[in-house]
């Protein structure tokens, strides 16, 4: 499970070590959502603390391009040396502990990756690549490949947004719009019908979906944020993500019947 979190480590560990008890979950990531002036101090204390933590296996930096961009400006452009010693910190006590951050397909092409130093690229172990867009969906493959290029080392893992996004963000780039119901449950399952394939042909390493809830899909607090879903939408919110999850069931059948149809016979 990869689980966003904000403060410092002891919080941050005792909130994984919560969910461990309470949803039987032997192994996490933290995505975390630090200032440029705590992040390598904590980087440090996280490799340290992973040598008997064993719940904690890998730290990630979430949002990674903006936090690139916030880092740049409250050090005077010094980002890229807030994010190497990031990158170092983490493994100093603990090789084994991994490192990864969070992109979407729109910042690809940031000039804040291209200024990235290629040590330093080569020290992410993961990347898990969502969408912003819908309207994106068909050239998920190509984000992929892109990925893989700014991070040659990283294992990719397809970020799938199994939720209501309609008020969050616009369907396309082009036109700005939100996505009506039916595209947004369309396009969705066209986005998790290329990561599966990426999947079976070895090109991504796993499918990541936020938020979980899976079957308690009422019980999210997002919904009560109104920006992901203004609150006279709120039961429309819920019951187009309970479709969305209704996709993922019927393409993971899908996927496995055909596993199965070409498996070698006995």
């Amino acid at each position: 499970m990869r689980q966003g979190c904000s403060a410092a480590p002891d919080d941050c560990l005792q909130r994984i070590r919560a969910s461990a008890r309470s949803q039987q979950v032997g192994r996490f990531a933290l995505a975390v959502k630090r200032h440029a002036r705590q992040w390598p101090e904590d980087a440090l204390e996280y490799s340290r603390r992973s040598l008997s933590e064993p719940l904690l296996v890998e730290v990630d930096v979430d949002d990674f391009v903006s936090a690139l961009r916030g880092w740049q400006a409250s050090t005077l452009g010094g980002g890229n040396r807030v994010l190497a010693a990031i990158t170092r910190n983490v493994k100093h006590h603990n090789p084994r502990l991994r490192f990864g951050v969070t992109l979407y397909e729109d910042e690809l092409d940031s000039e804040l990756l291209a200024w990235l130093p290629r040590d330093t690229r080569e020290r992410v172990d993961r990347v898990s690549l969502y969408l912003h867009y819908r309207a994106n969906a068909e050239n998920y493959s190509r984000y992929v490949t892109e990925a893989r290029r700014l991070f040659p080392r990283a294992e990719v893992w397809a970020g799938s947004y199994a939720y209501d996004r309609i008020d969050y963000f616009p369907c396309s780039q082009a036109t700005r719009q939100p996505c009506d119901a039916e595209e947004e449950i369309a396009l969705y399952r066209d986005s998790l019908r290329t990561q599966l394939g990426l999947l079976r042909a070895g090109s991504i390493t796993g499918i990541e979906f936020y938020p979980g809830h899976f079957g308690l899909e009422e019980q999210w607090h997002g919904w009560d944020i109104e920006r992901i879903c203004r609150p006279q939408r709120r039961e429309q919110c819920i019951e187009i993500t309970r479709r969305l999850r209704a996709v993922v069931a019927e393409e993971f059948a899908r996927y496995r019947a055909s596993e199965a149809r070409d498996a070698p016979a006995p």
